[in-house]
């Protein structure tokens, strides 16, 4: 036999050698019992009635009829009533309401609301190792079927799901005023708890925290639970309100304050978005606030605190570089300096619309020793202090508001201060003194020479919400 002959018998004895070994490996592969690694949760099957299908529906082929009892790996989580599951050798689905599946890795606190056994194991029908009076507090570490698995001291066991309160407490430390008459005190956060007492419309309460929308109180000597929404927290009018389209620090330490109570989870960019509007709406949902997703004064009060939030708008610039005027939709975003400063004069008067609101008034600029700092501006007529005190919400405060300046027939994104300080120059308007209108990187008052985060943050609000201005005009309102 030649050389070549030899090569060509050498190279097919292998490839049949290495075929063989293929077909063998992958029947050792489809014969082997399969493995369910990656899933961190262990279920048993909890009837005698449970079938192993094809697919999830009863009129799937049954694979298998499975035991009460008998343990499966659950792959993934419940879909329309259906679990994934392995059984032994075969993966198919079973109806979810027949597994008992134990989840781990939990850490959540609760209590325990009514004497309950501790069962030594996760079998509602098992041994008793000890019974927990109520009001125990627990951590909840686990959950299968029907029980929670939980540790107190240096204890641990399962209890029924039935006996548990789980909850989140957030602190709150502050004084409060009930909001409606009839309110009762309750010794526990449940509506089946003894009465401690009955509150009336505007009795004052120290809330000290809040858990799953009950609120612990202090009131008159007695500590018990009420209602959330019941609750109104005693607030300076003066904090600023923020907002969807805010920009500048003060977002940010109120992302962070988010992120630090677990409600907001993207990096804290300074921008009043989607993502934090939603963050705020589930904040004030467990807090038992209006969820509007508007951060104003209570909410602000709540998530920083009574410091935190009266330091909030505590920012200052010193400088902002300059840019060029930027329109977006029908709002122009123009600078102070050489840009409004020029454009509006000295007893020009304009239209003000509150771009939250829609309400809308007259005002006119007039002079004074701060003129080239901001516009010191007043209302024409009586009606127009009026209406723009009802866009403060019936009193003035030093509180910012966005709002858009109609001059010249184009609209001016801008923010103006509620604090009436000096004199007026139109007599009988209703406002004895005068307020301050604010435009892109104009300055201050307080800390003169410096420019005011919670003014520009409006300013950023007025400009982003030009479609709410096109709807307020679609709909006649301005």
């Amino acid at each position: 036999m030649d050389r070549t002959k030899i090569i060509r018998s050498a190279i097919k004895k292998s490839i049949c050698a290495l075929t063989a070994a293929a077909l063998f490996l992958s029947a050792l592969v489809f014969c082997a019992p399969a493995a369910y690694a990656g899933t961190d949760k262990n279920g048993t099957v909890n009837s005698a009635n449970a079938n192993l299908r094809e697919r999830p529906s009863t009129a799937s082929n049954v694979i298998v009829k499975l035991e009460a009892g008998a343990g499966v790996s659950v792959l993934g989580e419940e879909t329309d009533g259906w679990y994934k599951v392995g059984y032994e050798n075969q993966t198919g689905y079973v109806r979810a309401c027949f597994i008992d599946v134990m989840v781990t890795g939990l850490n959540d606190p609760a209590v325990i609301m009514m004497d309950s056994p501790l069962f030594k194991d996760h079998d509602a029908a098992g041994e008793i190792a000890a019974t927990l009076p109520a009001n125990t507090q627990v951590t909840v570490t686990g959950s299968f079927g029907s029980l929670y698995q939980i540790k107190t001291g240096s204890r641990s066991g399962y209890v029924l799901k039935s006996s548990v309160h789980k909850y989140r407490i957030i602190s709150i430390e502050q004084k409060a005023t009930v909001k409606a008459s009839g309110v009762n005190l309750r010794k526990e956060p449940n509506t089946d708890s003894e009465i401690l007492g009955t509150m009336t419309k505007g009795a004052s309460v120290v809330a000290h925290s809040i858990q799953d929308q009950w609120i612990k109180v202090t009131y008159s000597g007695k500590t018990g639970y009420i209602k959330g929404n019941f609750i109104s927290y005693k607030v300076s009018p003066n904090i600023t309100t923020m907002a969807t389209g805010m920009r500048g620090q003060a977002v940010a330490a109120v992302q962070l304050a988010l992120k630090r109570k677990g409600f907001f989870y993207p990096a804290a960019n300074g921008v009043y978005g989607n993502a934090t509007r939603t963050a705020v709406k589930k904040f004030q949902e467990m807090m038992g606030l209006p969820a509007d997703g508007i951060a104003g004064p209570q909410t602000l009060l709540l998530l920083l605190g009574s410091d935190g939030a009266a330091r909030l708008w505590y920012n200052y610039r010193d400088s902002m570089p300059a840019q060029k005027p930027q329109k977006n939709g029908k709002v122009w975003l123009v600078d102070w300096f050489g840009g409004m400063d020029k454009l509006l004069k000295k007893f020009d008067t304009f239209e003000v619309i509150d771009v939250r609101t829609g309400i809308h008034w007259e005002m006119e600029r007039f002079g004074g020793v701060t003129a080239l700092w901001h516009a010191d501006v007043c209302p024409m007529t009586k009606s127009d202090t009026a209406a723009m005190k009802k866009a403060w919400g019936g009193e003035f405060n030093s509180s910012r508001r966005p709002v858009w300046i109609k001059y010249g027939g184009k609209y001016y994104a801008a923010s103006l201060m509620g604090f009436v300080h000096n004199t007026s120059p139109i007599k009988d308007n209703g406002m004895d003194g005068q307020v301050c209108l604010h435009f892109r990187g104009s300055r201050i008052h307080a800390k003169p020479g410096h420019i005011d985060e919670a003014h520009q943050a409006c300013i950023w609000e007025a400009f982003s919400k030009a479609s709410k201005l096109d709807d307020y005009i679609a709909a006649g309102k301005v």
